[in-house]
């Protein structure tokens, strides 16, 4: 991959200060982006089994706005659609920044603004970090929302233990005593509670909270799952492209990632995801797989037989399409494999964005990871369909917890301190402005030898000259040696300190509602 274009491929760094935004483009730039997109959307040349790419972008908005709204809508393509997405997780502020951005935008376009919940991810460790034992001597403990279980989809994962579920907001407020008075989680949790005692999956009863919450604090956006868009018409009429030229779609798949990983300079096969493999003739597709019975989530596989597509897990399970290359009859099958059968087909993480950003929204809202891999999408998608979907948007912030703590030092201080510590060792002289009459002697032996030229003769008894001079000067630098070593101990501990009371990571839960809103808008209008 020699000829890779290394400029093609942008690096993404989350801004480190308190209350620091990023929003690329530019906000000047968002609303232009927006029109400029929706005419692209316009004229793509491509069609899905003869239904050319506008019409059935037209039928994906106004399925996907009626899961968001459960109302029928009949002007899906009049108006701005702008969109986001996320697991349904208890994340950081600085990915509920993208809702925040992602109501202003629709707001300034006039148009309508979906969040897509990303229930196909697993939801692997029920529980959050939270920072406790006080300011001075702060750690991380894990704090349990649920008992833990082999990791399944969001879609699929129930609450296992309702005393662990109920009691999440009294431990949160015990670790976080000292540091944080009336978390968020104080009034969130109730709702979420609320939500599972109806029979909500976790991850939706956390996602109905904090819209009820997003809601509460005046933003306008909606909210539709990604099992929803799966498991309707225009995302089968979709997936169906995608198997019946699974072949064209693996290659153009692992070239982008190739020359990705040649760009970044990445040597590990799995990063940023896998390439998508072939197993005795069966391809690999770019979907996942489960059934209620089997709910573990696995790579979905297809082979062409004898004029049939037969879809399978490898594992036993083994689905096939009589007709698939008449889409009418493909996505019937597909919609009989679902609702007759349980077969649940999820798309992963590239293909949802490309499904999103093509079919879906004007404009899409992502987070510094998911710009980073759409990188990768955004190659595929021009060597699979002869062109990349309409450009995305980023963004994210930085909030931290408010808890007052020792000043910040800088991060370079302890390289400062090991190199003056080094320096004293091998440089001792440098650090005696005024030297004692008892070290003169060795610092004009040692200048004497420094500037003696190194020869094969001499190199044994220079070197062991300048070591003697080190070593007898190093009484004089003792008590600044002493001092540092002092001042690095203390660097590390309070770099530690930073570290963990300073994160970006933490759940927005953890915060004062009212400080976590206003800082939210504060950083949403300056955006």
């Amino acid at each position: 991959m020699a000829g890779v274009d290394r400029s093609a491929f942008r690096q993404f760094r989350a801004p480190r200060g308190q209350g620091q935004s990023l929003v690329d483009p530019g906000w000047d730039e968002l609303l232009p982006l927006v029109e400029a997109n929706r005419q692209l959307a316009a004229g793509l040349p491509y069609d899905f089994g003869g239904t050319p790419l506008v019409e059935l972008r037209a039928a994906a908005r106004s399925s996907l706005l009626h899961a968001a709204t459960g109302a029928t809508v009949t002007d899906a393509l009049e108006r701005p659609l702008i969109m986001s997405g996320h697991q349904p997780e208890l994340f950081h502020p600085g990915v509920w920044f993208k809702n925040f951005v992602l109501d202003r935008l629709a707001r300034e376009s006039a148009g309508r603004a979906v969040n897509l919940v990303i229930d196909s991810d697993l939801c692997r460790a029920p529980s959050i970090s939270v920072p406790t034992g006080g300011a001075t001597s702060p750690r991380v403990d894990a704090v349990a929302f649920d008992a833990a279980s082999t990791p399944l989809p969001f879609e699929q994962r129930g609450v296992l233990d309702r005393s662990v579920l109920e009691s999440f907001p009294d431990r949160v407020g015990e670790a976080l005593a000292g540091l944080i008075d009336q978390p968020l989680v104080t009034g969130l949790w109730p709702r979420v509670v609320a939500a599972v005692a109806e029979g909500q999956p976790l991850g939706a009863a956390i996602g109905v909270a904090r819209h009820a919450l997003e809601l509460d604090w005046g933003l306008a956006h909606s909210e539709a799952p990604i099992s929803s868009v799966c498991d309707a018409s225009p995302f089968r009429w979709f997936a169906l492209d995608i198997l019946l030229r699974l072949d064209d779609f693996h290659r153009a798949h692992n070239q982008a990632l190739a020359e990705y990983r040649t760009a970044h300079k990445i040597r590990t096969p799995a990063q940023p995801i896998p390439d998508l493999h072939q197993r005795d003739g069966w391809l690999e597709a770019p979907f996942w797989v489960w059934t209620d019975d089997q709910p573990e989530r696995r790579p979905l596989f297809a082979r062409r037989d004898s004029g049939r597509l037969v879809l399978s897990d490898l594992l036993g399970g083994e689905w096939p399409i009589a007709d698939a290359a008449n889409f009418d009859s493909g996505a019937a099958r597909l919609a009989e494999l679902r609702f007759q059968h349980g077969v649940k087909i999820r798309s992963r993480a590239l293909v949802t964005t490309v499904f999103a950003r093509l079919l879906l929204a004007d404009v899409f809202i992502h987070g510094i990871g998911g710009a980073k891999y759409d990188q990768v999408a955004d190659r595929a998608a021009e060597l699979y369909f002869g062109f990349a979907p309409p450009p995305h948007a980023t963004a994210t912030a930085t909030l931290q917890l408010p808890i007052p703590h020792a000043p910040r030092i800088s991060r370079d201080r302890p390289r400062e301190i090991a190199a003056e510590l080094r320096a004293l060792q091998y440089h001792p002289e440098r650090h005696l402005e005024s030297p004692p009459s008892n070290a003169a002697a060795h610092i004009d032996a040692k200048r004497r030898w420094v500037q003696t030229d190194k020869t094969p003769a001499n190199a044994a008894e220079r070197h062991h000259a300048i070591e003697s001079a080190n070593a007898a000067l190093q009484p004089f630098v003792e008590p600044r040696r002493a001092e540092l070593l002092v001042e690095q101990e203390r660097t590390t501990e309070l770099l530690r300190t930073t570290a963990v009371l300073e994160s970006r990571e933490y759940a927005f839960c953890l915060f004062p509602a009212d400080w976590l809103r206003e800082q939210l808008r504060q950083v949403t209008a300056q955006a």
